[in-house]
């Protein structure tokens, strides 16, 4: 109690609003609680604390001074604020208010995260969060879970946390997909992608999406093997009802990978993927057959020529050592990558024991900076396999890839995958149609 005058006075600092167990609004104190009820509590620049309580309630925030508490389970609540803003735990939703270019970042629940019309950076964090720019350049960065990010207008970019091939990009039913290691992402909108190395155009990606394969999805899963052995027709509806919420990858299952893995399946079904696919539904899954014995990122690793060719591109490695590397011989393990590992400190320390990672790295960075496949800095030997760097360009006809290769660009037989590498596609013959075609039989 404050006096002035001889007139006692009332320091609002110290006073604590509170609701009864009805839908309420309060304003007008630093702190303001609202147990029951769905209740709006409005902030002001004084506001350092907003409590809701249970109910759906409502939270306007005006500073970044203000915390707004809240407890698990009882129900769903929203903040609206103006300034830059991280929701804390229990909290479901944001909601970005004004013209101020500021940012949201959601917790560990499913959140909603909603821009204005300024460039906004809006980060989602785990859970399965939809996260919308509305106007504005926005960076929208979604996290871990199966995730909707819609850039609305303005040139927007989504940022992955992991590589370029890491991620396959799925057209399915009108929707874009993005599927990677523990991420997926429904998008719309988005002009750009920052990956964890590089950043692509999305039109660039989208040429290159693939159409959903209801056989591939159901190998790809043992409880849906159990349910839909071989028929399709509920394939979509499971994907679309259940299957993207539950982070099921439409491509988990690569037929290729498959059949390259073993020498009578590559005797039998070559690259015939819908056989191969139908085999392990019906039968290789039983037999124990393991769809992944088949490391296509470490054979390509294996041998400088397909480097060149391929990349990281781990379905033309499978295909490659199908139709060519498994009659010539190539080895499948020549580059080993905890050696690889073992023999770089900032490798270790960047991606620690992930093989993949380190696989893709000597792929798309190690081999160009001349790094050693060998344990401790020893330089690769013809012994292991690694193919001499030395050679003729690795993406021409005329040599650079092995004779094998070459005689199968034929013109006029077969079909090219369309995941054959744009540099590969390019030294291509073409048939009468200006398609270039690879034979596979």
């Amino acid at each position: 109690m404050l006096s002035a005058n001889g007139v006692q006075l009332i320091d609002l600092t110290l006073v604590v609003f509170e609701s009864g167990s009805g839908d309420d609004t309060l304003s007008g104190s630093p702190v303001l609680y609202g147990f029951a009820g769905n209740d709006t509590l409005i902030g002001d620049a004084t506001t350092t604390l907003l409590a809701g309580g249970r109910g759906d309630d409502i939270y306007r925030v005006t500073t970044g001074a203000t915390r707004v508490v809240e407890v698990a389970g009882q129900g769903t609540d929203s903040v609206y604020s103006t300034v830059t803003f991280t929701l804390g735990a229990n909290i479901e939703r944001l909601i970005l208010e004004g013209s101020a270019a500021i940012n949201g970042t959601g917790n560990a629940l499913a959140n909603v995260l909603v821009g204005n019309a300024a460039n906004n950076m809006l980060s989602g964090l785990g859970g399965n969060d939809t996260l919308n720019g509305l106007d504005g350049n926005d960076t929208l960065t979604p996290g871990a879970g199966a995730n909707i990010v819609d850039g609305g207008a303005g040139s927007d970019t989504l940022v992955l946390g992991g590589w370029r091939p890491d991620y396959q990009l799925f057209t399915i039913s009108g929707q874009n997909y993005l599927f990677g290691r523990g991420d997926s992402v429904r998008v719309t909108d988005i002009e750009t992608v920052s990956f964890g190395a590089g950043v692509s155009a999305w039109t660039s990606l989208l040429a290159r999406a693939q159409a959903f394969d209801p056989l591939r999805y159901i190998a790809g899963y043992s409880d849906l093997r159990a349910v839909y052995g071989t028929d399709t027709s509920q394939a979509l509806n499971h994907f679309l009802i259940a299957g993207f919420g539950e982070g099921r990858n439409p491509g988990a299952f690569d037929a290729l990978r498959y059949v390259a893995g073993y020498s009578d399946l590559r005797a039998v079904y070559g690259t015939d993927t819908v056989r191969a696919t139908q085999h392990y539904i019906l039968f290789g899954a039983a037999e124990g057959r393991n769809p992944n014995a088949f490391d296509p990122l470490r054979y390509i690793a294996s041998s400088s020529d397909l480097i060149g060719a391929f990349g990281a591109d781990a379905s033309a490695g499978a295909w490659h050592y199908i139709v060519a590397g498994a009659s010539e011989g190539r080895s499948t393990t020549a580059f080993d990558p905890a050696r690889y590992l073992a023999a770089y400190s900032d490798l270790r320390a960047a991606f620690g024991t992930d093989t993949v990672r380190a696989t893709q790295h000597y792929i798309l960075f190690g081999y160009a900076e001349g790094r050693s496949v060998g344990l401790g800095g020893a330089a690769p030997t013809a012994a292991e396999g690694v193919a001499d760097p030395t050679r003729a360009d690795p993406v021409s006809i005329d040599g650079g890839i092995d004779g094998t290769l070459a005689s199968l660009f034929e013109t006029g037989q077969g079909t090219t995958p369309d995941w054959l590498p744009d540099t590969l596609m390019a030294s291509l013959p073409t048939n009468d149609l200006g398609a270039a075609v690879v034979a596979v039989a």
